[in-house]
Order: structure tokens, then C-alpha cells, then sequence
């Protein structure tokens, strides 16, 4: 995937709002979603919050706000991976040469789940998490 039309000023808005400290390794999470929500964001959050040694930084993007989906593209540059459920920000990794954790919802079926990525390190479903948190 190529993104053509980035915007630097935008991307550099979407950092910003991010407040990303450059002398941590940065993890971006994407848990919210509307098709497949994900039943233990905040849980998953507050561990990864806590679990991680302080060189990294947990960064939610549920509340950056963007003009366009690729905006996100420049926080993805400065990210070590990102953890994300099947949503846009998921496929737009694809843009970009970052690790991906895919959480995929196995229901109804494993069909709606998306697909393995060549960048996705892991992939787990929802019934996989809970106990392992």
C-alpha cells in the first residue's frame, strides 16, 4: 500500500495531540471499533501500562483526532508496534514498515477475522486475551 498524499503539518497536528515522548519506545494501541469491539480494551490498556518498563509509552488513539485515516501515518513512523483490533488503523499499517499484534474477533466465525499481514508478529483472538491479562 502507498499513501500518496501526505500531509506533514497534519501528521505533525496528530503527533501533537499524541504528546510522544521521543526518548521512549512508542507502542500504539487501536482497540475501539465498530464491527468487532473489543470487551477488554481497558484491561488490556492498563496492563500494558503497567507491565511495560518505563522506556516505553502506551499510546491509546482513541482520542487523536484526525482529518484523514492516513494522518496517523507520521505516529506511525515513530512507533515500535502497534496493537490493534480489525479496524482502519489496522489496514493502514500496511502503509508503513511497523509490527503488528492483530486481535481478531473469532465470531461468528473465524472468517471475519482479518488476515495475516506479512508485518503482523502475532495474531490472537478476543478468547485468547482475557486469561492471559
Amino acid at each position: 500500500m502507498t499513501i500518496d498524499r501526505r500531509d506533514r503539518d497534519r501528521e505533525d497536528f496528530a503527533i501533537r495531540q499524541a504528546g510522544i515522548d521521543p526518548a521512549r519506545k512508542l507502542v500504539v494501541l487501536s482497540l475501539g471499533g465498530i464491527s468487532s469491539p473489543f470487551p477488554h480494551a481497558r484491561l488490556l490498556r492498563e496492563t500494558l501500562e503497567r507491565e511495560l518498563p518505563g522506556e516505553f509509552q502506551v499510546l491509546d488513539l482513541a482520542p487523536i483526532r484526525v482529518e484523514r485515516l492516513y494522518d496517523l501515518l507520521g505516529i506511525y513512523d515513530r512507533a515500535h508496534c502497534l496493537v490493534s483490533v480489525d479496524s482502519g488503523p489496522l489496514h493502514l499499517a500496511n502503509a508503513v514498515d511497523l509490527p503488528v499484534i492483530s486481535l481478531n474477533n473469532p465470531f461468528p466465525t473465524d472468517w471475519h477475522a482479518s488476515a495475516w499481514r506479512p508485518a503482523h508478529v502475532a495474531r490472537v483472538f478476543y478468547d485468547e486475551i482475557k486469561d492471559s491479562l
